[in-house]
């Protein structure tokens, strides 16, 4: 039996800041699914620089399980992943 181990990248974000945030769903992070890291970070990037997204954060899953996470913020106008 050969299994591949399945890697999937998963953008977590809110779409308000953390003082706006008034209802359940205001509330609710949002999850969107990736394939490929880079696209993945990207993705995350181009919330942040629009301003539709907050706390953003990439999550690596192997096989659903996560294993690694960073926070994405802004250093002197610059996306920074720590």
């Amino acid at each position: 039996m050969n299994s591949k181990l399945t890697v999937e990248w998963q953008v977590g974000y809110y779409r308000l800041p953390e003082n706006e945030r008034q209802t359940v769903q205001d509330h609710t992070v949002q999850l969107d699914f990736y394939d490929v890291e880079s696209d993945a970070q990207e993705a995350a990037e181009k919330l942040l620089s629009e301003g539709k997204g907050y706390n953003i954060g990439l999550t690596e899953t192997h096989a659903g399980d996560p294993v690694d996470s960073w926070k994405l913020r802004l250093i002197d106008g610059e996306p920074d992943w720590v």
